[in-house]
């Protein structure tokens, strides 16, 4: 057994004092979470700028507003807004209002409105409609948003949403079989390198809290599609709070209730049946099957909209849930070929029994028995079996060849009796995938989110279908969590605090299937052998039974983030600051089980 237990991580480098002074009129205030920045200029017909100016941001599908006032040299900031489409609506004594309407912010955007007032009565209103954002020049991280239209748009192998990191340039996959269909374990399609990284120095963070598993750093949770509202993928000069990382960063953003209601549901279906055929595939000469046997089932769907508890509570303007469940079910076969002893092999007789095509005479088995200092010469000799036929028979070489299975197919070579068993077993996956989430207005000074995702999924992997016996059956549970609870405080228009702890955990099972049936007792070992499993039989040139080589037949890995931080937003001027700290605390325990018993032909030859 072993366990290792990596200690806990402090990271107090996200105290920035001392970073801002780089940062000036255009720093960056974007947290380590999934929110956005709207910052701008207030000025007059002359130019002039417009202090005490008020500035009210209003959600539209929440009806939440943010507000700020213009500094003495014009400029506002609102900062920690979630993603979503904004009004912007700035006002000031001796001038007409100004109304930005439909303004999108994606994750981690600084968002810059600048505004001109007219000189006016306060009753009048100039509207405004909002067009692409310009170039951005507020902020100096390299990446790109991947919006939530995309994402529930696009095709998508398996409605698997990372998938659309690869659009991102200077992003390169190393797992180009699945690009994470079906991909259970979330390890491969996690293997990205960004920018010429490291595969496993990427963080992906699910609304701002960590979503990377310590491992192999790969992700915990993937959200469904149509929980997602958007995610960015930074691929150079990340903004200083960000850390943890020698690759790039996918930060994602899920959706929220809105006032409106919202339900949607939904299934994908993929069969081999539909699929079309390979214009270079060939026509199996086992099964006759063109297309591999793939049975994919996909469903589930969403809702979203105010809190509502018939006469005693009404979220509207204040309270809103979001709540998503989809179920997916992979079956799926592939032609597997080996080589397993004849009829007449079984019975002890070898006399048919070649070493290759060409061969004339069989293999020759001598008697272990018969081993004798060699008379002429250093070494020992031993006698070939008569006829080369094995008379006698170990009761427990008897035991095991019980669950060696016969012949099934012709031989690809009559002589050596080569590749003369096929099988098309098929194995499944289930996954169940969960998406909760609840906002909360607490008053027009805080803001709270809970937020909880999670992948449970069973693999059954049932190799050539010997059930205790197969060399590759395993069976595994994995349960990945992702907890977040974030609160934001505003203590003035200039500075607003950001609290965020998060609990991330996996627990995975894994086991074979002949685990603590006591196999090596009912076969005839002897007792010193541990009774846990099927003992691996590894026959040279045969099928093997047993766990493989190298397989991890039962064990035990449970890997834990908890995450602490919290941040303070300055607005100074022209000038935005942030101070913070964070705190995580890394766990991985694992513990397996791995026994092999292999033969040669040694201990028959001369």
């Amino acid at each position: 057994m072993t366990t290792l237990r990596a200690g806990r991580r402090r990271l107090f480098s996200k105290l920035l004092l001392a970073l801002t002074a780089v940062l000036f009129s255009s720093g960056s205030s974007m947290a380590q979470t999934a929110t956005a920045t709207i910052t701008g200029t207030v000025t007059d017909g002359t130019g002039a700028v417009v202090p005490n100016a008020q500035v009210t941001v209003q959600a539209h599908g929440t009806g939440l507003t943010y507000q700020a006032t213009s500094t003495s040299d014009g400029t506002y900031t609102v900062p920690l807004l979630p993603v979503g489409t904004y009004d912007i609506a700035v006002s000031a004594a001796g001038f007409g209002k100004v109304k930005q309407t439909g303004v999108t912010l994606d994750v981690g955007q600084r968002f810059r409105a600048d505004t001109t007032l007219q000189v006016g009565g306060s009753q009048e209103l100039i509207t405004v409609t909002s067009t692409t954002a310009a170039l951005q020049t507020d902020e100096s991280s390299v990446g790109n948003v991947i919006e939530g239209r995309a994402i529930q748009e696009l095709p998508l192998n398996g409605r698997q949403p990372f998938t659309l990191v690869l659009l991102v340039p200077g992003v390169q996959t190393t797992s180009r079989g699945s690009n994470g269909f079906a991909d259970a374990s979330n390890q491969g399609f996690s293997r990205l390198r960004i920018n010429g990284g490291s595969t496993v120095g990427n963080q992906f963070l699910l609304d701002g809290a960590m979503d990377t598993l310590p491992t192999i750093n790969e992700v915990s949770v993937v959200p469904m599609v149509d929980s997602i509202a958007e995610f960015r993928v930074i691929t150079n000069t990340p903004s200083a709070e960000f850390g943890l990382s020698s690759g790039g960063y996918v930060n994602l953003a899920t959706r929220t209730g809105t006032n409106d209601w919202h339900l949607t549901a939904y299934e994908f279906v993929r069969n081999d049946i539909l699929n079309a055929v390979n214009r270079f595939a060939t026509r199996d000469p086992i099964t006759g099957r063109l297309k591999p046997i793939l049975r994919y089932n996909q469903f589930g769907g969403t809702v979203g909209g105010p809190v509502w508890i018939p006469k005693i509570y009404h979220g509207r303007d204040r309270t809103f849930f979001f709540f998503g469940y989809e179920q997916w079910h992979q079956r799926s076969a592939s032609l597997q070929r080996s080589t397993v002893p004849t009829a007449l092999q079984r019975s002890g007789d070898f006399s048919q029994t070649y070493a290759s095509a060409s061969s004339t005479t069989p293999i020759p088995i001598y008697d272990p028995a018969s081993t004798t200092a060699n008379p002429n010469g250093n070494g020992f000799v031993r006698t070939q079996f008569a006829g080369n036929k094995v008379p006698r028979f170990d009761p427990v070489a008897l035991a095991v060849l019980n669950y060696m299975p016969l012949p099934n197919i012709a031989p690809t070579d009559p002589k050596t009796n080569a590749l003369n068993f096929y099988s098309e077993a098929t194995g499944g996956i289930d996954q169940d995938v969960i998406a909760a989430r609840v906002d909360h207005h607490i008053s027009s000074l805080d803001n709270i989110f809970v937020r909880y995702a999670g992948n449970l999924n069973t693999t059954n992997t049932v190799g050539y279908g010997l059930g205790d016996a197969d060399p590759l059956a395993r069976n595994d549970t994995r349960k990945n969590y992702n907890l977040a609870v974030g609160e934001t405080h505003t203590f003035s228009s200039s500075v607003l605090n950001e609290f965020r702890a998060s609990f991330v955990r996996q627990n995975l099972t894994f086991l074979s299937p002949s685990v603590g049936k006591n196999y090596p007792e009912q076969l005839g070992f002897p007792s010193i052998i541990l009774q846990t499993e099927f003992p691996s039989v590894q026959v040279s040139g045969m099928l093997s039974l047993g766990p493989s080589t190298g397989t991890f037949t039962a064990g035990n890995r449970i890997g834990t983030v908890i995450q602490f931080a919290d941040s303070v937003t300055w607005v100074k001027g022209k000038h935005n600051f942030k101070f913070g700290v964070e705190d995580h605390v890394t766990r991985r325990e694992q513990a397996w089980l791995l026994r092999i018993f292999s033969w040669d032909r040694s201990s028959v030859a001369s």
